[in-house]
């Protein structure tokens, strides 16, 4: 079997074995656990059927848990007695089992090391001859009869499981049990009531959400509704093609007109009759709902024609809090930009900032960039003047005066707390006022630290699809998101939907690639939101133009998301999309007015040069469409990798002098 991942650090098997459960014991080693946590002298049952087993550490189980979740789920409908084991040796055991029991499913654990254990890997050297690539292996009767690379299950996802459902066990074997002895300190969760899954149901339930039926508890969902604007994964590429030649004010007023009508289609009407008004969240980004449910609900919504597909929830829209802005700032009329007398960084001068305000006198005037963050410190004072604020809300006066569901929403809105107030108040929240700076610092306090510095900052915090439809109401042109979120399953096609439908409507989305070239393996290296194909995803490089060792490396996998199952490996989607400078070296915005800080680095602040580029390419050219920034950056990009775009510094480093050029030239100016 040949290599499919380079720098794999876990080996992973999953053991379908039809034996006894002696011979399992004699297989794995003598410590066992129950369902409850509990130690027990042998391995449980009769109706022991597979384990799960990890070599090293938890970073590997993280990234194939979906996969193992996908499966079991399989299993299970076919035999209700089948059980996962988890199989550590000492050094991973700890993280093993805390990941395990964070799934929320009725794991059993057997820990290893023994010399048993250790012939067991002997036999796995023998199979595979391979000890580098996480591998499936189906057994039976002791015997393996198949075994399937990591990269099978990425490419073919659930439909490489069917081979290994034919073998799972007769139905109504009996499930794990044994005599409880002494506790161990590692425990897994106690086990609730279970709730049986319907099998019509379930094909239309995300496998995480299947996971957590066990709890029976109430489970927080998106209910994706059927209608969307965009058929996946082909409908954005045909909706840039037939609309290449509108315009985006055009297209942004026609399609969050179209996007709201849909919801109006009846089937969100469906689903709230279903779930007889449990308090849901209606969306129009997508057609969809959030809720949280009773597996027992979730089952009958899935049933439902109106209903595409149930993933894990996104976070709730928090209830208002009634705070006040900390202070009231209206940004005053300003004069013409101009740089004299301040000091240009030397990574605004190389990418042709500089030379934009200078020649073109492009500086940003009249965009909007959405600020996506945890907290910008908005009284800065190379901020403050560059502030968007909502002309129709009156500050402070705790009404919704322009009536869009928001009180006091004066700069933006926090989403995630409920409150207007957005500004800084932590030193890890002056992540943001460095990011907004790298956008718009017009440099009142010296130093000019924004690609865009006469761009206006719209402050928002919170989850992406009530931010994205704040921006687009509101008037937004751009946002910029330095955030990567892991680990979101086939949850990452919720994110692609909404995105390519922000995009259409003439939101330009761009996203830093991260800091995980040493800390995670290609493909997931480069996460969510940066690794959807419309979004622009931004690499780094240093001043030497090298690419940094902690940036973010492609390509992307799609294969196994549902609904899409596009750009497989080994060729993947090719990302990043662009590179700016993620540090350190040049000056950053310090939380004191009139200072600033070079020894801060990361993809956080390459976004933002990307996202100021943006905003100078749309002060000239305001009406093109805003999948054509992304084209447009990368045909005229600096290419300092190798020749093409490549998984290390995509098509090069942003160039905004001849990117607004080319703007300018596409817009017939």
């Amino acid at each position: 079997m040949k290599k499919t991942v380079q720098g794999t650090l876990s080996l992973f098997f999953l053991l379908t074995v039809a034996v006894s459960a002696q011979n399992m014991a004699e297989a794995a080693g003598t410590t066992f656990f129950n369902a409850a946590g509990d130690e027990v002298a042998a391995a449980p049952a009769e109706g022991l059927k597979a384990f799960y087993f990890s070599l090293q550490n938890g970073a590997a189980c993280r990234r194939f848990a979906p996969t193992l979740v996908d499966f079991y789920t399989h299993l299970k409908k076919t035999d209700p007695g089948f059980e996962i084991f988890l199989v550590s040796t000492d050094k991973g055991r700890t993280k093993m089992m805390q990941h395990m029991q964070a799934l929320d499913m009725p794991w059993l654990a057997v820990l290893g090391g023994s010399k048993e254990m250790r012939d067991l890997m002997a036999i796995k050297r023998n199979v595979l001859n391979n000890t580098t690539v996480p591998t499936l292996v189906v057994m039976k009767d002791g015997q393996v009869m198949t075994t399937d690379g990591r990269k099978d299950v990425q490419n073919l996802g659930t439909k490489a499981y069917k081979k290994w459902v034919t073998m799972a066990p007769e139905q109504g074997a009996a499930p794990p049990s044994g005599k409880k002895t002494n506790s161990r300190a590692i425990t897994q969760p106690r086990q609730r009531k279970s709730v049986a899954i319907d099998p019509s149901a379930a094909p239309k339930v995300d496998p995480v959400v299947l996971a957590r039926f066990g709890r029976n508890q109430p489970i927080a969902v998106t209910i994706l509704c059927k209608t969307q604007l965009l058929d996946m994964p082909g409908g954005f590429a045909q909706f840039c093609k037939r609309n290449a030649d509108r315009k985006r004010s055009e297209l942004r007023s026609k399609v969050v007109e179209k996007l709201k009508e849909i919801t109006q289609n009846g089937e969100q009407k469906a689903v709230l009759k279903a779930i007889d008004g449990a308090g849901a969240d209606p969306l129009w980004i997508i057609n969809a709902l959030t809720v949280e449910l009773a597996p027992e609900t979730i089952q009958a919504v899935a049933a439902l024609d109106e209903v595409k597909y149930i993933y894990a929830g996104f976070p709730r829209l928090a209830d208002a809090k009634g705070e006040r802005l900390s202070e009231v700032i209206r940004p005053p009329e300003r004069d013409a930009f101009s740089s004299k007398g301040r000091t240009i960084p030397w990574n605004l001068e190389a990418i042709g900032a500089d030379r934009v305000w200078k020649k073109k006198q492009v500086t940003g005037e009249n965009v909007v960039v959405a600020m996506l963050e945890a907290g910008i410190d908005y009284t800065h004072q190379d901020l403050r003047n560059n502030l968007w604020v909502n002309a129709r809300e009156i500050p402070n006066n705790g009404r919704d005066d322009d009536e869009n569901g928001f009180v006091d929403d004066f700069y933006g809105f926090n989403f995630r707390t409920g409150s207007c107030e957005v500004r800084a108040t932590t030193p890890k929240q002056h992540h943001g006022t460095m990011t907004s700076g790298i956008v718009a610092g017009d440099g009142t306090g010296g130093t000019i630290t924004g690609v865009a510095p006469r761009a206006r900052l719209m402050l928002l915090s919170g989850h992406g699809a009530y931010a994205y439809q704040y921006a687009l109401e509101q008037g937004a042109d751009i946002m910029s998101m330095s955030f990567s979120i892991p680990d979101l399953g086939n949850g990452r096609g919720l994110w692609r939907l909404m995105s390519e439908h922000a995009i259409c409507a003439g939101l330009v989305l761009v996203s830093g690639c991260g800091n995980f070239q040493k800390s995670a393996e290609i493909p997931v290296q480069i996460r969510i939101p940066e690794g959807i194909p419309c979004v622009i995803g931004a690499g780094g490089l240093d001043k030497s133009l090298q690419v940094p060792p902690f940036c973010s490396l492609g390509p992307v996998e799609w294969a196994s998301v549902k609904f899409y199952a596009d750009y497989p490996l080994p060729s993947g989607l090719i990302k990043p999309d662009v590179c700016g400078f993620p540090g350190p070296g040049y000056p950053l915005l310090a939380p004191g007015n009139g200072e600033y800080i070079e020894n801060r680095q990361g993809n956080s602040f390459s976004s933002p040069h990307i996202a100021g580029v943006a905003a100078l390419m749309l002060s000239a050219a305001p009406e093109l469409p805003a999948w054509r920034i992304r084209e447009i950056m990368e045909v005229t990009a600096r290419d300092v990798g190798d020749k093409g775009k490549d998984t290390r510094t995509g098509a090069g480093l942003v160039d905004a002098w001849e990117a607004v050029s080319a703007a300018e030239s596409a817009a017939g100016k």
